[in-house]
């Protein structure tokens, strides 16, 4: 199967962007969302994909992820922003749903990938649908989810974490704090957190002894959205200080926890803690928007 040969030409674009659906999920009042062309099921089916082939996943328009927190896929973690995603085989029974570039959020230039199953549907489709289905009940705070991706007689499975949060005030900013497991912390580079004031939505990345605040990353929209994937501006990024904090914790904790905030004299502190650590996040305010 070709790409081109579920797509519908770019010429139509404009008649259908009113009926472009969405797959949604809410968890703690944020949520995760797909956005997608439902493109008609006709001769080829996600079957024909060869290993290593991508597949658009939608018509039009480039499919997107919109991300208000992180979600979580064995060591992958998919930042908050927003990303052009696709399907790509990877074997006879898997596939891999892509986030174009969404490693650039943390430092590094690979696509998030989500794997998943390849198989048939219970019933087909006359057209691609997309949606989240909850899978059992949160734990410490993270909902464990699907993402379901139908086509014809065909259907993707990927299990993913969306995780839970919890807000803190630092004067005219919120912070968010993400229930990231532990273990990937030590391993870094993470989205601990995230930033925001009005339009303005940054990801506090902490690798190790280092901490950085990067904007959001927005999905391509040249060429309907399959232009480049520009990266965070890196005359943008805040480098910040990581300071342990006095303090023992009764016992190692498994995700990251939200201690407090502070804003004091255009200086922001998040106060986390996870593991066994303790520790202060400090940044100069930022100025202007992410990326002026």
């Amino acid at each position: 199967m070709r790409v081109h040969c579920l797509a519908v030409p770019f010429l139509l674009v404009p008649l259908a962007l009113a009926q472009r659906p969405g797959a949604s999920f809410e968890h703690q009042k944020r949520t995760v969302a797909i956005d997608y062309g439902a493109v008609p099921v006709g001769k080829h089916s996600l079957a024909e994909l060869t290993v290593g082939q991508t597949w658009r996943m939608g018509m039009n328009e480039a499919s997107t992820w919109r991300l208000d927190v992180p979600v979580l896929a064995g060591d992958t973690i998919v930042a908050p922003g927003a990303y052009r995603v696709q399907l790509q085989r990877s074997a006879e029974t898997t596939c891999k749903l892509l986030a174009n570039g969404s490693s650039q959020a943390l430092g590094s230039n690979a696509d998030g990938q989500i794997d998943g199953a390849l198989g048939k549907c219970a019933k087909p489709t006359k057209k691609l649908a997309v949606e989240w289905r909850k899978k059992g009940a949160a734990v410490l705070g993270n909902q464990p989810a699907q993402i379901v991706v139908q086509f014809g007689d065909s259907e993707w499975v990927g299990d993913v974490t969306v995780l839970g949060h919890k807000e803190l005030k630092l004067g005219a900013w919120k912070g968010i704090v993400h229930a990231v497991p532990a273990a990937l912390v030590e391993a870094g580079p993470v989205p601990v957190a995230t930033l925001a004031k009005g339009d303005q939505n940054w990801n506090v990345v902490l690798d190790k002894d280092k901490v950085k605040l990067v904007p959001w990353m927005a999905a391509p929209t040249e060429q309907f959205g399959f232009g480049a994937v520009v990266g965070p501006d890196a005359a943008a990024i805040v480098e910040g200080k990581v300071e342990p904090l006095d303090g023992a914790v009764d016992k190692p904790l498994e995700v990251v926890e939200a201690i407090r905030g502070k804003s004091e004299k255009g200086t922001l502190t998040l106060e986390i803690a996870y593991g066994s650590k303790r520790l202060g996040l400090v940044f100069a305010e930022p100025k202007g928007k992410p990326g002026k």
